[in-house]
């Protein structure tokens, strides 16, 4: 009988380690940090070829995404509050609206350039046009990188999660993938997001910026959320 508790209680140890973050957890991380933000979202996780195994990702229209890597590897809902707070707010601050105006204007000048230096080839215009989108373009959504880790703590703060998660986040990244492209010369213009590490070292200060103003522990939601959904499979 003791072996038959002590096997049943090392498979629910086992299936637990395995799987920190489950349907329950989503859900109710989405909609305490969805009041957080003043409007529902939705999320669905499932991979994503483009963007990498450990990632998590935000359309124009509120619908959030998440990988199973990054759910696997995640430990708890802080942790998951903040990669899904990160997104929130690049929805929230209309990050997407503002990345394709630059894209755009990134793209004039550079076509603009490449015919004042009396380029003529087709082909050879068009590529200044790429290459101007891609230096303005990823120079803001590096900031707005910036700005979305800082304001996942925001709402990490007013949902009652603790803000170190948001450093655990980062250092997993850090751990899988470096401090990305953006520490590459040359490359490092058209990276998208800025050196994890120096991501790390403003969270760290936004952090203590947070806890100056604000020393004692936020207060808990209330039990009435707003409806969250998610499409949740492995």
């Amino acid at each position: 009988m003791k072996r038959a508790v002590f096997l049943t209680a090392m498979l629910i140890l086992s299936v637990s380690a395995a799987w920190p973050v489950n349907e329950a957890a989503l859900d109710r991380t989405l909609a305490k940090m969805g009041q957080a933000a003043g409007r529902t979202f939705t999320c669905e996780v499932k991979e994503d070829e483009d963007t990498g195994e450990f990632n998590a990702w935000a359309s124009s229209s509120g619908k959030l995404g998440i990988t199973p890597k990054m759910l696997e590897e995640i430990k708890n809902e802080d942790q998951l509050a903040f990669a899904l707070g990160h997104e929130m707010f690049h929805v929230t601050a209309k990050h997407h609206r503002g990345q394709l105006k630059r894209n755009i204007l990134g793209a004039i000048a550079g076509l603009v350039l490449a015919k004042a230096v009396g380029v003529k080839d087709s082909d050879d215009i068009q590529l200044g046009a790429q290459i101007g989108s891609g230096i303005v373009g990823g120079k803001y959504s590096r900031k707005n990188e910036y700005r979305a880790d800082a304001g996942a703590l925001g709402l990490m703060a007013k949902a009652g999660y603790r803000l170190e998660a948001g450093i655990e986040v980062l250092e997993l990244l850090q751990a899988r993938s470096g401090n990305g492209l953006a520490t590459v010369p040359v490359i490092g213009w058209f990276a998208d997001h800025p050196p994890t590490n120096n991501r790390i070292k403003r969270l760290k200060e936004e952090i203590a910026k947070i806890s100056k103003t604000n020393p004692t522990p936020p207060a808990q939601p209330s039990s009435t959320e707003p409806s969250a959904s998610s499409a949740y499979k492995r």
